[in-house]
C-alpha cells in the first residue's frame, strides 16, 4: 500500500506492507530517492515476484521522463529500470504496463493534438523476454494503420491467447477485441452479463494465492465482535 503525502515543495509516497503472519504493518524504507519518481499509475503489476508502477523522473533533462518503479515482494525493496527507447516526436505519449506470459510488457499508446483533443495516432507493443535485462526489450509490433478499429482513445494489452499469436485487447473502457499482428486483424469479442451495454469495466488479470480469504474474513469478524 502507497499513501500520497503532499506539501508546498514535492509530492511524495509512504509504502506500507501488511504481514499476514504477524497481522501488522511495517513502512518501508525506499532508497530510489521517492521524492523525484512521482508515480502515474495506481495499479501495479505484478511480474517476477514484484509489483510495478509508472513513475515519472521529475529530475530527467529528458522529454520522455517514464521510468518503472519495482517493489520487491521477497526482500522488501525497491528499484527503478528504464522502459524501451520512446519515440519523442508526438505530442503526448501513455504508457501501459501488463503481464503477457510471464513476462513484463508496456503498450505505448502515441497521440497527436487536433483541437485540443489527443488522437491515437500508433501503438506499440513491447515485451521484455529476460526480466531485468533491459537489452531484452522487444518490439512485438507496432500498429500505425488504426483504421481496423473502431473509434478508439488509447488501448491497453490484457492477455495473451493460448497459441501466443494473438493479444486481447481493451480499447477505451467498453471494448474487448483480439489483435492478430501477424495478420493485423482485430476479432470484436462479446461480454456477458454486464449490467447494460458498453458498459464501462477494468480487466486485470490475478496470481492464485495459499491463502485462504474466508479465513481472513472470518478473522475479521471476531475482531469485530470482541
Amino acid at each position: 500500500m502507497t499513501e500520497t503525502f503532499k506539501n508546498n515543495v514535492s509530492v511524495y509516497r509512504k509504502a506500507s506492507v501488511y504481514s499476514l503472519r504477524n497481522d501488522s504493518w511495517k513502512c518501508v524504507t525506499d532508497q530510489t530517492m521517492m521524492g523525484q519518481f512521482l508515480f502515474v499509475s495506481d495499479m501495479a503489476v505484478c511480474v517476477n515476484e514484484g509489483l510495478h508502477f509508472i513513475v515519472v523522473d521529475t529530475m530527467s533533462n529528458c522529454k520522455l521522463k517514464f521510468k518503472v518503479k519495482c517493489f520487491n515482494l521477497q526482500t522488501e525493496t525497491f528499484s527503478i529500470f528504464d522502459l524501451p527507447k520512446l519515440d519523442d516526436m508526438f505530442r503526448k505519449v501513455r504508457c501501459v504496463i501488463g503481464e503477457l506470459g510471464g513476462c513484463f510488457s508496456v503498450l505505448v499508446n502515441y497521440e497527436n493534438v487536433n483541437r485540443g483533443m489527443g488522437v491515437l495516432v500508433r501503438v506499440d507493443l513491447w515485451v521484455m523476454k529476460e526480466y531485468g535485462n533491459q537489452e531484452s526489450w522487444f518490439r512485438l509490433f507496432s500498429i500505425t494503420d488504426l483504421a481496423i478499429f473502431p473509434s478508439c482513445a488509447h488501448m491497453r494489452q490484457v492477455v495473451f491467447s493460448k497459441d501466443k499469436r494473438r493479444v486481447l485487447l481493451q480499447l477505451n473502457l467498453s471494448l474487448y477485441g483480439w489483435y492478430s499482428w501477424g495478420s493485423n486483424t482485430f476479432e470484436i469479442i462479446t461480454l456477458h452479463g454486464l449490467p447494460y451495454a458498453n458498459a464501462a469495466c477494468y480487466s486485470w488479470t490475478f496470481l492464485d494465492s495459499l491463502v485462504s480469504l474466508s479465513k481472513i474474513k472470518d478473522k475479521d469478524t471476531d475482531m469485530d465482535n470482541s
